[in-house]
């Protein structure tokens, strides 16, 4: 059994339906010729939020007012809810394939009705367009018109949300399966140190400890085993001091309310200290979404977290690749076939031919590198040069392989710095690097908007 809401279509134009079966709680369903909206309860989350399905207008003018209107609604709707379906419009040229370019002008609208309601593309599975033309060879236009927008709100409790692109025979256009609890695969979570414990003196001796912990082996091996060390002591230190902060606010905001709701004079102390706490507690989470955000040109301190939490999962779907073309043209359909083709793919890209004559390509190379020039190189390095490089790195770039940021040598520098000398003086007096020390993340970066193939990607180390 299943209910339903029907918008009728105008003569052969139009018509809207949506459908819930048996269990599924909607609340206060609502629409018109282009939009049917309800208020959605969740059960397991045991809170609500609101679904607006839409069938925009082909006419840009039209779509305006229409992305008005959903300005105007989300007052209402509040801050968990999610717009889906039919918007009629792409966000860039990326987002078409064949046909002409559109100017950068006509994105104007789409792209500010996005920005201006703070809308986080949940981004797509399966092949990127959501339309086609069903013309054949040079005629061919795909775009993709349909897609999945959601709320900072709604993406905070949904994080995992997909919306795979299932491709109909009897339609120009492709079903959205919006899915907001997917199967995924259990992985290892990488560790991050985490810039909030750097400013908590209670971890300068939990540093302390773990650092100066006997280590044998060769001075770099030991600075190896000592961040190690460091790195689970963080671990059960934040763990035994419960340092979610989202848990903190929600549990002191408990605690308000009780001493509120109990009214007696000496709960004014209690207040003002818990007041003091919910503080604290929403500036740590601030400084944890800004962490995330690797934003550099904001500042935290200024109730930014709404901002941050905004750019991370934002960040999260853009750099998820859900879609990859094969070499062959071909579609990867799972995650095992886009691992298997990017091992191919760079496998044979970085394939030596093991050439032997080099005398002639080196003799074309300039010598530009000076005997004074050569002295300073090769000098032997001091602890005021180590320093200085380690502190001119921002704080929060990407983490190595061991998920210790410039934030964590920074912070606790008069506690290793003596070992850290160290181990670097002695790769240039040896000339040996460990393997350990020299590993690192490969990250694929965009060279297009909306890539599809891996040449459209460029490959950094992350070191």
């Amino acid at each position: 059994m299943f209910s339903s809401f029907i918008v009728n279509p105008k003569g052969r134009v139009g018509g809207l339906a949506l459908f819930w079966k048996e269990g599924v709680v909607l609340l206060d369903v609502q629409g018109s010729d282009w939009y049917i909206a309800a208020k959605v309860v969740d059960n397991e989350t045991n809170d609500s939020w609101w679904f607006v399905g839409v069938y925009a207008s082909t006419e840009g003018r039209v779509r305006k007012h229409q992305w008005e209107f959903i300005e105007e609604k989300k007052r209402e709707w509040g801050e968990k809810w999610a717009v889906m379906g039919d918007f009629n419009d792409i966000c860039s040229n990326g987002e078409k394939w064949g046909g002409n370019e559109r100017s950068e002008g006509s994105f104007r609208d789409f792209k500010g009705f996005i920005s201006e309601n703070e809308l986080v593309d949940i981004g797509l599975v399966g092949v990127p367009w959501t339309w086609c033309n069903t013309w054949e060879g040079e005629g061919e236009v795909k775009e993709r018109l349909d897609r999945c927008l959601g709320s900072v709100g709604w993406v905070q409790v949904y994080e995992k949300v997909t919306c795979e692109h299932i491709g109909m025979e009897a339609s120009d256009h492709c079903l959205l399966m919006v899915d907001t609890k997917p199967q995924q695969r259990n992985g290892r979570r990488r560790f991050f140190f985490d810039q909030r414990w750097a400013k908590d003196k209670a971890t300068v001796p939990v540093i302390r400890t773990a650092w100066g912990k006997e280590q044998d082996g060769s001075r770099m091996y030991k600075v190896i085993r000592k961040i190690r060390e460091c790195r689970v002591a963080l671990i059960e230190w934040n763990r035994s001091t419960k340092g979610n902060a989202k848990l903190k606010i929600q549990e002191i905001k408990e605690q308000l309310k009780v001493a509120r709701e109990a009214g007696e004079l000496c709960n004014k102390g209690v207040i003002a200290t818990l007041k003091f706490q919910l503080s604290k507690a929403y500036k740590e989470e601030e400084l944890y979404w800004s962490q995330k955000s690797r934003n550099r040109w904001l500042k935290e301190g200024d109730k930014n977290t709404a901002f941050f939490h905004q750019s991370v999962l934002a960040k999260r779907k853009r750099n998820r690749i859900s879609v990859l073309q094969k070499s062959d043209g071909n579609w990867c359909r799972s995650d095992k076939e886009i691992e298997e083709e990017m091992c191919n793919h760079y496998n044979e890209l970085f394939m030596s031919t093991n050439p032997t004559e080099f005398e002639e390509v080196l003799q074309g190379i300039p010598c530009t590198i000076s005997n004074l020039m050569n002295a300073q190189l090769i000098k032997p390095v001091d602890e005021g040069e180590i320093k200085k490089a380690i502190f001119s790195m921002f704080p929060n770039k990407a983490p190595g392989v061991d998920g210790m940021s410039p934030c964590f040598f920074q912070s606790y520098w008069n506690i290793i710095n003596a070992d850290i000398v160290h181990a670097i003086s002695s790769f240039f007096h040896t000339g040996n690097l460990l393997k350990a020390i020299n590993e690192t993340i490969i990250s694929l970066i965009p060279k297009v908007d909306n890539p599809v193939m891996l040449a459209n990607f460029r490959p950094i180390s992350l070191l």
